[in-house]
């Protein structure tokens, strides 16, 4: 093999290196790893009595809780009264949710 040749080869090789390295940084998603058992909400356990309103999306639908004086209502549903304990245990079990 004669040195030309040998520089020709060693060029289209690193050519072809840095191709499939540029391919392959271009594919994956790269993210910060997120330690696991980090609380989803640090602070709603100490903030729920702050909160005026919870909105849930699903798709089309949504769902909306106002804080009123001392309950909740419907906003959706011409401020019907939702049931106190089930808002509550809704707010503590996402204040419990940890990131997985």
């Amino acid at each position: 093999m004669t040195s030309g040749r040998f520089v020709a080869l060693a060029t289209i090789t690193a050519a072809c290196v840095i191709a499939a390295v540029l391919v392959y940084m271009s594919s994956v998603k790269w993210s910060h790893a997120i330690p696991n058992g980090v609380p989803l909400l640090e602070n709603l356990q100490s903030d729920a009595p702050k909160i005026a309103q919870i909105e849930v999306d699903q798709g089309a639908d949504k769902l909306t809780l106002d804080h009123e004086g001392h309950e909740w209502v419907l906003k959706e549903h011409e401020a019907f009264p939702a049931s106190p304990e089930k808002v509550r245990a809704f707010l503590m079990s996402l204040a419990e949710a940890k990131l997985v």
